[in-house]
């Protein structure tokens, strides 16, 4: 398993409407990419995400913490909440996937319940930002050219979801996923949209699906070998690949 790259965890300053966390391991590595991670907790949801610290970045900088910090905020039922609260819930699990070669990819799964017909047993929310500037970059916006190559990339996603749907594992509801298979076609896979992260074993991809079929959202790995041809350019998952290509 590949580790990322200089991921140095610390408690620094707090930042509005945020607090520190303990220590964490820190883990070092080559200077290149280096980016330095602290955890904050959000005092007005409890959800613990990462923020970064990049000297001589300062605009950058800014610019991720808000979004992290609007990310943090939001993991809230809210005044927006059904109105049965009585038993609402709203649980985030968060973790730092890669952070390294000027990219910073958050793993972030929130399950909730806000008084509404039915639980939301697993929202992949994870995010991506491209330390260079600043951006949040959305799945398509990983590739060259999403519209002219959506059929090959779907391609590669459909061979690792399609095994992944009839692995009988269960999904993260809890239910198996019996019958997904069926959803996984080149063409259906095609259709869908993704949550992803970026990480050692590759591109971790996952379905956004509505609650009803929720059990069929596998979140699955795809080797960054495959998708290279199609990345963009300069962009994180171009960089990352290549990172990772050096070290197989």
């Amino acid at each position: 398993m590949r580790l990322p790259a200089a991921v140095f965890v610390t408690v620094l300053a707090a930042v509005a409407g945020c607090t520190r966390t303990p220590d964490a391991p820190t883990t070092a590595g080559p200077a290149d990419g280096a980016v330095e991670v602290r955890t904050v907790r959000d005092d007005s949801t409890g959800a613990e995400l990462p923020r970064v610290t990049l000297a001589g970045r300062p605009e950058i900088e800014r610019l991720v913490n808000a979004g992290l910090d609007s990310l943090s905020a939001s993991l809230t039922c809210g005044a927006d909440a059904g109105s049965d609260t009585t038993d609402s819930s709203f649980v985030t699990r968060a973790s730092v996937a890669h952070a390294a070669d000027d990219v910073l990819s958050v793993s972030v799964h929130s399950s909730y319940y806000c008084g509404t017909a039915y639980p939301t047993n697993d929202a992949n929310l994870s995010v991506t930002y491209d330390l260079t500037t600043g951006a949040s970059v959305p799945f398509e916006a990983l590739f060259r050219d999403y519209d002219a190559d959506r059929a090959a990339i779907a391609g590669v996603l459909q061979t690792t979801l399609f095994s992944a749907a009839g692995s009988g594992d269960a999904g993260a509801a809890g239910e198996g996923a019996d019958g997904c298979q069926d959803m996984f076609t080149a063409e259906g896979v095609a259709a869908m949209s993704f949550a992803y992260t970026l990480t050692g074993e590759g591109l971790a991809v996952q379905p956004q699906f509505p609650h009803v079929i929720e059990a069929c959202a596998v979140e699955s790995t795809i080797p960054y070998g495959s998708l290279r041809a199609y990345a963009a350019e300069g962009g994180v998952l171009a960089r990352v690949a290549d990172a990772s290509s050096t070290l197989q």
